[in-house]
């Protein structure tokens, strides 16, 4: 029996993104940050690595025995309210999950009932195994929020706010930028540990976008392999042997 062709258009687009290491995801993050001019790849790497350390630390101090049902169980115990959304996705605005100032959490559920439309396809095929449940994104995408919360609630001593980049600085006056990159990462990699999930919540980007526009996950897709692709050559070149210890963001 043939493959629908919306779970093999899938399939075809996630299968290269399995092998994709964590320098190549950071990279990725730091890409689509306002600030990626002004940051050399070497620090990206090194922010990477801090940021992926502080997602995991974060995770493994909430007390929460990591699991599907975790996120829930973290949101409950912080007293951060989990709402849901109908606002509607556009390929120019594909929003899939929002922390709200003032503690609550809202799951947009337009693209997640696309997404179990797509899994019921995928459904007793040899492919679903490629993809993550249903379940398993929202836990994701909520675990991946509630750490947002919980920078706003550290902001003074978390790894993702205290570490800056310098923007200018004149004579003695400075303006010094928190880097919104630093923290994606480590809410992913938060969202990973808490939820023991063995999906890279970064797959959900294109994943979740093709139910919107399947050439503009397809983009993404290549932007990804691409930056693989040149962390690659670096390797060749010598420039890149491991993640560089976390450097200090100039004072």
């Amino acid at each position: 029996m043939p493959l629908p062709e919306q779970v093999a258009q899938r399939a075809e687009l996630i299968r290269p993104l399995l092998t994709i290491t964590d320098r190549a995801w950071g990279r990725y993050a730091f890409s689509r940050d306002i600030l990626r001019d002004r940051i050399p790849p070497e620090q990206q790497d090194a922010w990477t690595e801090g940021a992926i350390r502080c997602g995991r630390e974060w995770a493994a101090r909430c007390g929460v025995t990591p699991g599907p049902g975790a996120p829930d169980a973290l949101a409950a115990r912080l007293h951060l309210k989990v709402g849901q959304s109908d606002a509607p996705m556009t390929e120019k605005r594909a929003v899939f999950a929002a922390c709200l100032p003032d503690g609550e959490i809202l799951l947009m559920q337009e693209p997640l009932a696309r997404y179990r439309e797509f899994c019921a396809q995928a459904a007793g095929t040899d492919q679903a195994g490629l993809f993550p449940t249903p379940e398993e994104v929202r836990a994701l995408l909520l675990a991946h929020e509630v750490f947002h919360a919980i920078e706003e609630a550290n902001e003074s001593t978390i790894y993702t706010r205290t570490q800056k980049l310098r923007l200018w600085k004149i004579f003695g006056f400075a303006n010094d930028s928190t880097v919104r990159a630093i923290g994606e990462i480590a809410a992913m990699y938060f969202a990973k540990e808490l939820t023991g999930n063995r999906f890279n919540p970064f797959l959900l980007d294109p994943l979740l976008f093709a139910g919107y526009s399947l050439s503009g996950a397809k983009t993404i897709v290549c932007d990804i392999i691409e930056i693989a692709g040149k962390i690659s050559e670096e390797a060749h070149d010598g420039k890149v042997n491991q993640l560089p210890g976390v450097q200090q963001a100039q004072r």
